[in-house]
């Protein structure tokens, strides 16, 4: 009995490995994501200067989280007249855009409280500004994932063992 307790204290630390590197992983396909559906919304600016509205619609055809949180913003966009954009844009990220950690969400955050409000040149260089700052996330995290799974899927198991060593 005590050898099943503990082999299963072994498994728990290295699931605890397991959920780590899949979180990161999935940071990486949202950040991805909504970096391609930022370069996409700052070319269809750029060119047609079309209406928020209408390039949420067309946004929520992307893949993965990102197309989930335009849908999710396209869905909203009846109550326009209600709430102001910025609210809408902050609602529909807090359920889709939970992959991305504190500072890349401030950043899409500030990104809504400008979209729709002022001049479009500063619409675009806060579009431009955001998108850097999640392709230089995107690109660290890329880098980073190999080396810290190694030391994650190690310390987890270093850790169950060292449980397992205990309760033996």
């Amino acid at each position: 009995m005590r050898t099943a307790a503990a082999l299963l204290v072994l498994l728990g630390s290295l699931l605890g490995g397991a959920v780590w590197q899949r979180g990161q992983r999935r940071r990486i396909v949202c950040l991805s994501g909504l970096s391609r559906a930022l370069s996409r919304l700052e070319a269809e600016l750029t060119g047609k200067n079309a209406s928020l509205p209408a390039l949420a619609a067309l946004l929520a055809g992307e893949e993965g989280a990102a197309g989930a949180f335009f849908s999710a913003l396209s869905e909203m966009i009846p109550e326009l007249g209600e709430r102001s954009f910025r609210q809408l844009w902050c609602e529909a990220m807090e359920g889709e855009l939970c992959a991305l950690n504190d500072s890349e969400i401030c950043a899409v955050r500030e990104l809504g409280a400008v979209l729709g409000r002022y001049p479009l040149d500063m619409q675009l260089a806060s579009l431009s500004r955001c998108r850097k700052l999640l392709d230089d996330h995107l690109e660290q995290a890329r880098r980073k994932l190999p080396d810290d799974a190694r030391l994650v899927w190690g310390l987890s198991a270093a850790c169950g063992l060292f449980l397992l060593i205990i309760l033996l």
